[in-house]
């Protein structure tokens, strides 16, 4: 889900009831964005799928210094490690804040830190709001790549290099690629079909729009289009079927329809990247039109 903040905070009563505080401010208006406060977890499972992999996943860190008054370190020492892995993990949509004497150890000392330290809720809130308004974090954004649109284009003939020629309406997808420093290379593939694992014939890389590649260099902060299917008729040694047909690198003779009736039908494809998790987004077909999800 695009627009995921990772809260890092203290675990004591004050520290999360202040994050929720925060929490509250973060996913009302104007911002609307989702908000993951860590917690303190007791095993190992726990600490992989509610700590980690949010943190991973997220597409922005928010990390609060708060100050504790007790013998050895004054502060959480927890939140101060889960700094360091956001850091290692590539997180560069990052705000830290510090309360007046927090701790200043660790991998924040090497950090610039020129917002002032809050001594009150409020003051922490006020400073919260101006900088997540001045640096425009926004529900929409994603620090991962995203399908962003379909586009029913015009019709055209497509030749596959296998002796099929695709006639019909092409049906493509937007990958949009929000990173401002991170240069991606794409490929895009058939994962399910109607909740089942489609036959092997379908499982090929799908043609980037207007290229005879099957893999497509997304510069930072630029797209790329990949044709999906063809929604038509395929001519293959005097004959003609009609049906929906992927735009896959498969080299087979004739290339079978994914289906050719006029039932409702899902397909989930996997997008895979060198430097981003792996991403899922199906499209469904309902009466003749399709729809992204």
């Amino acid at each position: 889900m695009p627009g995921s903040v990772f809260l890092s905070c203290g675990q004591d009563d004050r520290e999360l009831e202040i994050a929720d505080k925060v929490r509250r401010l973060l996913e009302g208006p104007p911002f609307g964005l989702t908000v993951f406060v860590a917690r303190t977890t007791n095993n190992l499972y726990s600490l992989n799928e509610e700590v980690l992999t949010r943190l991973a996943y997220a597409d922005y860190f928010l990390f609060v210094n708060f100050h504790r008054k007790v013998d050895g370190f004054p502060g959480s020492l927890y939140s101060h490690q889960e700094l360091a892995m956001a850091l290692a993990l590539g997180h560069r949509q990052l705000l830290d804040f510090s309360e007046r004497d927090a701790p200043n150890l660790g991998v924040i000392q090497f950090m610039v830190q020129n917002r002032p330290k809050f001594t009150t809720d409020e003051e922490l809130l006020k400073i919260i709001k101006a900088d997540v308004e001045r640096e425009q974090w926004r529900p929409n954004y994603s620090r991962f790549l995203r399908p962003t649109m379909l586009r029913r284009e015009k019709s055209i003939r497509f030749g596959d290099g296998a002796g099929n020629i695709l006639d019909g309406t092409p049906i493509s997808v937007v990958i949009l690629n929000q990173s401002g420093d991170l240069k991606e290379n794409v490929m895009i593939s058939l994962d399910t079909l109607d909740g089942q694992e489609p036959d092997h014939l379908f499982r090929s890389p799908l043609k980037v729009s207007a290229q005879r590649r099957y893999d497509a260099a997304i510069p930072p902060e630029s797209s790329a289009v990949f044709n999906i299917l063809i929604d038509g008729r395929r001519t293959a040694s005097g004959e003609t079927t009609e049906g929906a047909f992927l735009t896959s690198a498969l080299d087979l003779s004739p290339l079978p329809p994914l289906f050719s009736n006029q039932g409702i039908h899902e397909m989930e494809f996997r997008l895979d990247a060198r430097a981003h998790r792996r991403i899922r987004f199906r499209i469904c077909r309902r009466n003749g039109e399709y729809t992204l999800s």
